[in-house]
């Protein structure tokens, strides 16, 4: 699965640079990868701010919390460092006017819980990729575990809480089960070697 995304990606930049999206895609394409080195973070300056929040404050935020000035320079001053230019209404209004918005998942739970936040995004990824796993090698993983899953591992990183929330407990709902046959299913007994018959005859 690893290899297979790794070439989707390599796939669609290549696809990106040489104009197959559009001449305009291509030239944002080239940008952001003259800008951050990559396209994926190019196209993500939320990245920026969620690594350079984490520096500046690794307990997070709170519920409802306001970011205030240093958060907010702390948090452009990534984005910055990416080639984005953070002083835009996108920035202050969406990312931080009521809040902390770091568009993934594991950003915005990290953001409103801390540290717990973190570990629950990281349990649920663990359980997505097990049951996924677990069902492929057992070849019960059907093509909608599948893709909820992969959309998951998508969202986890590039997408809000709450356009993912439901995604997500579906996808963790047909999970589980295939997670838990797994954990209940008995070891294998080894098997006992025949014993080699004697072709000695008994003595009468």
């Amino acid at each position: 699965l690893a290899v297979l995304g790794a070439g989707v990606y390599q796939l669609g930049k290549a696809l990106a640079l040489e104009g197959a999206l559009g001449a305009a895609a291509a030239e944002r394409s080239a940008l952001q990868i003259e800008q951050s080195g990559s396209l994926l973070v190019g196209s993500r300056p939320e990245m920026g701010a969620s690594f350079a929040l984490v520096e500046a404050r690794p307990w997070g935020f709170g519920f409802g919390v306001v970011p205030n000035g240093l958060d907010m320079r702390a948090a452009k001053g990534g984005m910055a460092q990416l080639g984005y230019d953070p002083d835009n209404g996108y920035v202050h209004r969406y990312m931080f006017g009521r809040g902390i918005e770091l568009h993934s998942v594991l950003g915005d739970l990290w953001a409103w819980m801390g540290l717990a936040g973190a570990v629950l995004a990281i349990v649920m990824t663990v359980l997505l990729v097990r049951g996924l796993v677990t069902g492929l090698a057992g070849g019960v993983a059907s093509g909608l575990v599948v893709a909820l899953t992969l959309r998951c591992l998508w969202d986890m990183f590039f997408a809000p809480v709450y356009s993912s929330m439901s995604i997500f407990t579906l996808a963790l709902g047909l999970a589980l089960p295939l997670v838990a046959a797994r954990v209940r299913r008995p070891p294998a007994k080894p098997r006992r070697a025949a014993l080699p018959v004697s072709r000695v005859a008994p003595r009468t």
